[in-house]
């Protein structure tokens, strides 16, 4: 009694809805629900869509995973689905899919699902829909262990003995509206005393009849139903959320940045001074081994050691090449250019220059200089410098 009482309260807050072809508000009015018309624009949290305005099936799948099977729905675009029975093999899946001419709303749900809420299957009924002002056609819902089915009334479905034999609904001696048919030994719906009129009030029942697990299929955010006061509401909603995490774990966020800055802070210039010693140390060694290469291939007494010697002073170098009589040079300088007119003022050099485009890296170029010898014996003075 009490769960029915809140779930009265909760559906007097909302905007509740019909379709049919025209859009009536259902609201609470002298201790009854009541049908007004509305017009087709008017914003609606719950709305109960008729028969003629959804498609509905209940379907066999050869499939038992539910994961398996919801992958399976996703790649059809059905979306509104409920599992209604699974075997070790297959499962059986009601879905439905509205009309593109169904007006939005924040949940809309169909009302075979409403109005079946209190059935306890095996089991069928003819519902007469008695609306405020009109008559709507009569409509068949029916419930087995493998799903909902529905239909409403026409020339070939004209009586609820034809609906359930169109379905395939096998109903028994436990059905509260099955007579025995002693010439086949089989049930057959009692139409006379399972029929039954389908009002608002109907529709309201239906809905706090309804199972959680049967809200949820429907419960679906349409983006062109979101006004600016939801869009606040919601945004309000989160923002407390937010803040009320941050109040909780800002404090030990803070004092954990805190410990990471200090300790950052401490290892801060020892680390700058690692880093120079080891630009240092690189650079130096890439010297070395040029020197090294240079030593193997050419001789002490060569002319190209009082160039390379000068080179050295002026630039880090990482590599010397010979390519026939040209020396080519690899390494960087604080100012590629001075470096080239130093090497081309040399005495017995000719042809300098870059052999590459010089590129700007931190505060030095790198540089790829080449040069030749001229062929004449080196002077006196560069004789005794080499010695």
């Amino acid at each position: 009694m009490i769960v029915d009482n809140v779930k009265q309260a909760a559906l007097k807050r909302l905007r509740i809805g019909y379709f049919d072809g025209r859009l009536f508000r259902i609201a609470r009015s002298e201790n009854t629900w009541q049908m007004t018309e509305t017009s087709l624009d008017s914003v609606i949290d719950v709305m109960i869509v008729a028969k003629e305005y959804v498609a509905e099936s209940c379907r066999r799948y050869p499939v038992a995973a539910p994961k398996e099977l919801k992958g399976l729905l996703k790649l059809e675009q059905i979306d509104h689905a409920l599992i209604t029975h699974t075997t070790a093999t297959e499962s059986w899946v009601n879905s439905w899919v509205f009309k593109n001419d169904v007006p939005r709303a924040k949940v809309r749900i169909p009302e075979t699902v409403v109005l079946s809420a209190d059935m306890m299957p095996p089991n069928a009924v003819a519902i007469q829909r008695q609306w405020k002002d009109h008559r709507s056609a009569v409509l068949y819902i029916g419930k087995n262990q493998l799903g909902l089915h529905s239909a409403v009334k026409n020339s070939i479905v004209s009586s609820l003995s034809r609906f359930v034999q169109a379905t395939g609904l096998a109903l028994d001696a436990t059905s509260h509206n099955a007579v025995s048919n002693d010439s086949t030994g089989s049930y057959s719906p009692n139409t006379a005393e399972y029929t039954r009129n389908a009002d608002a009030d109907s529709l309201i029942q239906g809905m706090l009849a309804l199972p959680l697990a049967q809200w949820l299929p429907f419960f679906r955010v349409q983006s062109h139903s979101i006004d600016k006061a939801s869009l606040m509401k919601l945004a309000g909603t989160s923002l407390v959320v937010f803040f009320a995490y941050l109040g909780l774990s800002s404090g030990y966020l803070y004092y954990q940045h805190s410990q990471v800055s200090h300790a950052y802070e401490a290892q801060k210039a020892t680390l700058g001074d690692a880093f120079d010693t080891l630009d240092a140390v690189s650079a130096l060694s890439q010297q070395k081994q040029a020197l090294r290469v240079a030593l193997a291939d050419y001789a002490v007494t060569s002319h190209a050691w009082l160039i390379f010697a000068s080179i050295f002073e002026q630039a880090d170098v990482t590599q010397i090449k010979r390519e026939n009589q040209r020396y080519v040079i690899y390494g960087k300088a604080q100012k590629a250019t001075d470096l080239l007119t130093s090497v081309v003022k040399m005495p017995g050099v000719k042809d300098a220059r870059f052999e590459g485009t010089v590129t700007r890296r931190g505060n030095k170029d790198n540089f790829i200089l080449g040069f030749e010898l001229m062929p004449d014996t080196p002077s006196e003075q560069n004789q005794e410098a080499l010695q």
